[in-house]
């Protein structure tokens, strides 16, 4: 969902310098949060294109190539830790 976001909301649309989303599985089954940075007068304009990608991702699977980048982005995650 990270590079979706980040995708959409920084690179296409150039409404933030930072976006991305992260699961929270010990707060309990299926939250997530998502941080974004932006100027004031981008802000209604992000949140509300946040929330119709929410519902985008809710209502349909990500494509296959969302999936193969978040599976590279979370293997190449361990070479770090």
């Amino acid at each position: 969902f990270g590079s979706i976001l980040f995708r959409e909301i920084r690179s296409r649309l150039g409404l933030a310098y930072s976006v991305y989303g992260s699961l929270l599985p010990d707060v309990g089954v299926g939250e997530f949060q998502i941080i974004l940075g932006t100027r004031a007068d981008a802000a209604i304009k992000s949140i509300n294109r946040v929330l119709e990608l929410t519902e985008e991702v809710r209502k349909s699977p990500p494509s296959e190539d969302d999936f193969k980048f978040a599976s590279s982005a979370i293997e190449n995650g361990f070479v770090f830790k």
